[in-house]
């Protein structure tokens, strides 16, 4: 008996400190997305076409490709091309993401550049990317040398070229990336994400970690994972 009640007195303790970490955190969270959301982009030009095609979520739209519970997008605007996220990797040899870009015919090498949405195991390319504070493609595909990769928060990569985003920046006609801001997780605690943001002609189309899910051009249907929507720039 008195085994279980020292259990249920440390669990109810650290429930109670995850709540109030969390709750602490939130109101962080909301003073400084204020501050940041007053911050407008100018000078980003536009597209007039934009397609942005899921390489990994959790569903599919047919039976040979490979679903897992990371993220990864090819969003093509106009001229420039960029993967978004690089999924979660799991399992051994080739990745959801490897496997699935072989399957629809996108070739890595045609990327002019890479951006991470957060510092996240199910956008990074797995754990082991994660505690390294870096990023994967997968087992077999090298990232493209000297690639320019986007990231919220200090990372780092033998062969891209690392810039952290501080301030929204334009990275292309027509598309930018916005300065990372703070989310609070109850388990996982706090962590900064950046927004791609696309000028489209008519309209404007942004990924963003707490928006709801719609997509442009997307041959798959929205999962939990995919968080992107309209946004004014």
């Amino acid at each position: 008996m008195r085994g279980a009640r020292t259990t249920f007195a440390v669990t109810a303790s650290l429930a109670g400190a995850l709540a109030g970490r969390y709750a602490a955190g939130r109101r962080s969270e909301d003073r400084e997305t204020t501050a940041e959301l007053d911050t407008r982009l100018t000078d980003l030009g536009e597209v007039g076409r934009l397609s942005v095609l899921p390489l990994v979520e959790r569903h599919t739209a047919r039976d040979t490709l490979r679903g897992e519970a990371g993220v990864s997008y090819l969003v093509r605007a106009d001229g420039l091309t960029l993967l978004f996220d690089t999924g979660l990797g799991l399992g051994k040899g080739r990745t959801a993401l490897e496997a699935n870009a072989a399957d629809l015919g996108v070739r890595f090498d045609d990327l002019d550049c890479l951006v991470l949405s957060h510092l996240h195991a199910d956008h990074v390319g797995g754990a082991a990317s994660q505690l390294r504070h870096t990023f994967t493609l997968g087992a077999e595909q090298q990232l493209p040398s000297s690639l320019p990769a986007y990231v919220p928060t200090e990372m780092s990569h033998p062969r891209a070229d690392v810039a952290v985003v501080e301030r929204a920046r334009v990275i292309g006609p027509g598309v930018a990336v916005l300065p990372p801001l703070p989310r609070m997780l109850f388990w996982l605690g706090p962590v900064a994400e950046q927004a791609l943001v696309v000028n489209v002609r008519g309209a404007a189309w942004c990924s963003s970690p707490a928006a709801d899910t719609r997509r442009s051009s997307a041959p798959s249907p929205p999962s939990s994972g995919s968080r992107t929507r309209p946004c004014t720039p």
